[in-house]
């Protein structure tokens, strides 16, 4: 059984108490713990009422949203919970799947969402850390378990029972390439924000920027998940490309080839990315991790195991 777990208010619910007390065991200077304690317990904030600033009330938990050190400090808490379910498998309070005693796996976490093949200690953890599971959006999977039990465990756990493949960053989690049908959400996504922008209202400087950096972002590190399909490829070209030449009248002339857009600038060309270029480029990565059997990543050493 698996159980994909959904915190509910993840960063704002963080108890700055609970923080600290993780900062003091990770032995963090005195004066830096302090500093750490202090912005996060001591924020106030105001109401917009009528165009103006009303009233200032206190915050009594939570991490920023935004904040660039707020996602270290989150897994800081989320490694607790990390050590917790370790332990209780090693004290053999837990039982490992068969194919997750070589290396111990007994969760997976991404960001806020955590991936438990062993739900335990929960309850406890949230009472320290203020972090609760949101059944509504947590999801059970089953395998080889008749009905009666999967009632059962529903009914316990009062979550829903999912299906797989599972979603993450809008990708399945499947061992088969992907489909044009796979990167629909990511398709969609880039669509999106390019009809949002209005880009006939932007300069031609203002839609190389937003290309070069939102838009290419968020192409290029799905790029380095999976290998997309060539005509998903490019269909994303060409939407970054309709986005690029659109002109104030909406009307979309290419006056340079997608091709020449993607050259260096020292070579004449904008300096954009081909998206099938850095799509094979960044998954050498995985090929070079398998190739030096690198301990540091989980995936290889439980393919190697």
């Amino acid at each position: 059984m698996a159980v994909k777990i959904d915190l509910r208010k993840a960063y704002d619910s963080v108890d700055c108490v609970f923080l600290r007390r993780v900062l003091e065991s990770a032995d963090f200077l005195d004066h830096v713990m302090e500093w750490i304690y202090t912005c996060v317990s001591t924020a106030s904030f105001s109401m917009m009422a009528n165009g103006s600033q009303e009233g200032f009330f206190k915050a009594s938990r939570g991490l920023y949203q935004g904040d660039p050190f707020s996602p270290y400090f989150f897994l800081l808490v989320l490694q607790v919970l990390s050590d917790h379910l370790d332990g209780a498998a090693s004290e053999g309070l837990l039982y490992l799947h068969p194919r997750c005693k070589s290396p111990k796996i007994t969760h997976l976490a991404f960001a806020d969402d955590l991936f438990i093949f062993l739900v335990y200690l929960l309850d406890q953890f949230s009472a320290w850390s203020g972090l609760e599971v949101n059944n509504a959006k947590s999801q059970v999977f089953f395998s080889a378990i008749n009905e009666v039990d999967q009632s059962t465990t529903l009914g316990i756990l009062g979550m829903t029972m999912g299906s797989l493949p599972v979603r993450y960053l809008g990708f399945p989690l499947i061992y088969t390439r992907l489909t044009h049908n796979d990167c629909l959400p990511l398709i969609k996504a880039v669509d999106n924000m390019t009809k949002a922008w209005k880009s006939e209202t932007l300069s031609y400087a203002g839609r190389l920027e937003l290309l070069r950096t939102v838009i290419n972002g968020k192409i290029l590190f799905r790029c380095s998940i999976a290998i997309l399909p060539i005509n998903v490829t490019k269909l994303l070209e060409k939407l970054s490309s309709d986005f690029l030449w659109t002109g104030s009248s909406g009307a979309r002339t290419h006056n340079v080839r997608w091709e020449a857009s993607c050259m260096p600038k020292s070579e004449g060309g904008l300096g954009l990315r081909r998206v099938r270029d850095w799509n094979l480029a960044l998954l050498l990565k995985h090929i070079w991790t398998i190739a030096t059997n690198s301990s540091l990543s989980l995936w290889v050493s439980w393919f190697a195991s």
